[in-house]
């Protein structure tokens, strides 16, 4: 349905933004590669963004802010979120046929 909801995964691991944009982005497309963009680059890149698409623009800063920023939550619960994506894949078609040969 349609607005926030609970996630029941996570369980003991840590991880970085970076650990989790290639974990998801895996689901979608087995090889993934991010490319970095210096801070002061995605700040202009925002700026030059703003007159076509404000709310973009400032999607964008947000964006740029979380990442100038560690956000660590609490160790919580005994399900590893290689499960959760697992399952995910497992009754998501949208995944299912994407995904890897095991």
């Amino acid at each position: 349905g349609d607005g926030p909801r609970e996630i029941p995964c996570g369980g003991p691991d840590v991880f970085t933004r970076e650990d989790l944009f290639l974990r998801v982005g895996r689901l979608a497309r087995p090889t993934i590669k991010l490319t970095r963009l210096p801070v002061w680059m995605a700040k202009i890149n925002a700026t030059l963004a703003y007159p076509l698409s404000p709310r973009l623009a400032q999607f964008m800063r947000f964006a740029i802010l979380l990442a100038q920023h560690d956000a660590i939550a609490p160790a919580l619960g005994i399900r590893r979120f290689e499960d959760y994506c697992a399952e995910l894949t497992r009754t998501s078609p949208l995944l299912r046929e994407r995904a890897p040969a095991a």
